[in-house]
């Protein structure tokens, strides 16, 4: 995006509850409307978009080898189930779906 910049970067920094820094905001504009080879605004865009991607995997690896070695494992949270207004229907579709298929089938042996 364009921005604001600032307040992305404040954003980042101040986001609570994450065990490590896993946002990079790059203006891709400042990169794309310097005065270079476009090849080279290519690069300098990769680099400082892809620049924490080492600091990230280690820290991601460091986590997980942690949390698999701190005494007895927590039960893992379940996803909630759908809300009640799409199981609804999908049940719908699929009985209209096995009504239709049983009725066609009624009609083959007629």
């Amino acid at each position: 995006g364009d921005g604001p910049w600032d307040a992305m970067h404040k954003f980042d920094d101040n986001i609570p509850q994450r065990a490590f820094d896993n946002f990079q905001f790059v203006d891709f504009t400042k990169i794309m409307s310097e005065n270079k080879d476009v090849q080279k605004k290519e690069a300098a865009f990769a680099l400082a978009a892809l620049m924490e991607i080492p600091f990230q995997y280690r820290a991601t690896q460091s986590f997980a080898f942690n949390k698999l070695h701190k005494g007895p494992r927590r039960p893992r949270n379940r996803p909630l189930p759908p809300p009640p207004e799409v199981r609804n229907h999908d049940n719908s579709v699929r009985s209209a779906a096995n009504f239709t298929s049983s009725s066609s089938s009624v009609e083959s042996n007629i």
